[in-house]
């Protein structure tokens, strides 16, 4: 029986790298590349570069247009990029993904900081700039961490969306250590501030991975005294109390595991159902612990909560991380092969000592690469992924229907063709 996409049109897909030291030379090197492998006009274009080609950054994005002409492109500068298996860890790279998608609409938009905060966007205002109707199916977005509260951008994107929510994923420039630096591109706009994005809607599918590598230790606790992100009391325990309890269902090797990363977990739904109490920890967002205040018995985190709010302690660990990013993957193997993916993963993710890699057999990339690379139909030859992304500086993806800045975390968004709208 055939399949119902053998009569839909075909999409074409292409990533490429280039190493070059000279801006304009890479952007060559990597259109070259692309035209290759999409002889038509891209639809979406997406182009990330390292920090060494900022300077020449807009220069470099002319050249490839001026060879491409893609329909639309979403592109910034980044602490280091990654292109198939490969992850260019702070080298010059030029790293991009081009798709031709017919019966795929794409929608450009951006927010800045003449928005106003996002709290006060205008519903309708947004649902109309950001293509969020019926057809919407996810979004690719980038923003500026020093001028753009990126949660609170999701937060409002997910209240202008359908019930299924905006699916955004994508990740937080990396590019720059001071306010101004960071250079992002949606289309023609160019600017170094707010959050930018790519809508898509029609005849695909944008589904969404997202690895954040911890596991739950102890039980759940409810905040019962906090000012906002220094938890004093959870389920009228201190909160340091809390944490030690929790340490303790470690047995004796609580020191040396809490010592790999402990973090609170905040439960993304209040509503969530739970098994007999207990939620699952894909239910939780990870959040860092940033200060312990031994005087007050507090815990300081990088999210401002209130009473009432579910947390957990959790845990991060290298088989963890490893485990994790199996079992999402293992998901993924009951799906239709993906016909491109970009991959956002946390700066920080992947460097420990080597003593103690977080990831056995090659980093998210590479790991990514040989689990959901696919053989060729009617051949032995396997059909390599178009794959491209960056480390981000936070990274965004979906919990439930709704969408969260997240650390320490992959991102993955997997674009595949669909027969019909």
């Amino acid at each position: 029986m055939p399949s119902p996409l053998s009569n839909s049109p075909p999409w074409i897909t292409a990533s490429a790298f280039s190493g070059s030291v000279s801006s304009r030379n890479a952007a060559r090197e990597v259109a070259a590349a692309l035209r290759a492998q999409c002889p038509l006009r891209p639809d979406a274009l997406f182009l990330f570069a390292s920090f060494h080609h900022r300077a020449a950054f807009a220069s470099s994005v002319e050249i490839v247009r001026g060879v491409l002409h893609p329909e639309h492109l979403l592109a910034c500068v980044v602490e280091s990029v990654v292109e198939g298996a490969a992850t260019h860890e702070r080298i010059a790279g030029l790293s991009a993904l081009a798709i031709h998608a017919p019966n795929v609409r794409i929608t450009p938009w951006w927010f800045d900081v003449e928005d106003g905060p996002p709290s006060l966007w205008d519903e309708q205002a947004v649902r109309t700039r950001v293509g969020l109707d019926a057809l919407h199916r996810g979004a690719i977005a980038l923003s500026d961490p020093y001028s753009m509260n990126s949660n609170a951008a999701l937060q409002a994107l997910d209240r202008c969306a359908p019930p299924g929510g905006a699916n955004i994923i994508g990740g937080v420039a990396s590019g720059a250590s001071f306010p101004g630096l960071n250079v992002m591109f949606v289309d023609h706009h160019i600017t170094s501030s707010g959050i930018v994005g790519l809508s898509f809607g029609g005849a695909l599918t944008l589904d969404s991975m997202l690895s954040q590598g911890c596991r739950a230790i102890g039980k759940s606790y409810v905040v019962t005294k906090a000012k906002r992100n220094i938890l004093y009391a959870l389920g009228g325990l201190s909160a340091i109390a809390a944490a030690q309890e929790a340490a303790s269902s470690l047995g004796s090797d609580a020191a040396a595991l809490l010592s790999q990363g402990l973090l609170v977990g905040v439960l993304s739904d209040e509503h969530a159902p739970s098994a007999n109490g207990r939620f699952g920890r894909d239910q939780f967002l990870a959040r860092e612990v940033l200060a312990v205040d031994a005087a007050q018995s507090s815990i300081t985190i990088n999210e401002d909560l209130g009473v009432g709010r579910t947390v957990q302690f959790l845990l991060r660990d290298a088989k963890t991380v490893r485990d994790d990013l199996a079992m999402q993957l293992d998901r993924e193997l009951f799906r239709e092969s993906a016909d491109a993916a970009l991959l956002f993963t946390c700066i920080g993710r992947e460097r420990a000592p080597p003593s103690d890699a977080w990831m056995v057999g090659g980093s998210d990339s590479a790991t990514i690469m040989r689990r959901l690379t696919a053989p060729t139909e009617g051949s032995t030859e396997q059909k390599r992924l178009p794959l491209c992304g960056f480390r981000a500086a936070g990274e965004f993806g979906r919990i439930g229907t709704r969408s969260f800045q997240h650390g320490q975390t992959a991102a993955l968004a997997l674009f595949r063709r669909a027969a019909h709208a």
